[in-house]
């Protein structure tokens, strides 16, 4: 539970998404168009990871409730 709640409040982890989604628009912009689309690809898998990790460790913190 402790590992899940410090990955939920990292910010590198919470970050990526955006990093990602930041560097796809460069690359976009730069011609390559397959390497952004890619990358923005990538963003949304690490958003929905990040979120499901939000909801794992909201629902195990809902358990723990006695």
């Amino acid at each position: 539970m402790l590992w899940g709640i410090a990955a939920l409040f990292s910010n590198c982890f919470a970050g990526l998404p955006f990093m990602l989604y930041s560097e796809a628009g460069d690359r976009y912009r730069a011609g390559k168009r397959g390497a952004a689309g890619g990358l923005w690809l990538c963003s949304l898998l690490f958003a929905a990871l990040w979120l499901g990790l939000v909801g794992y460790c909201g629902y195990r913190a809902y358990q723990a409730i006695p």
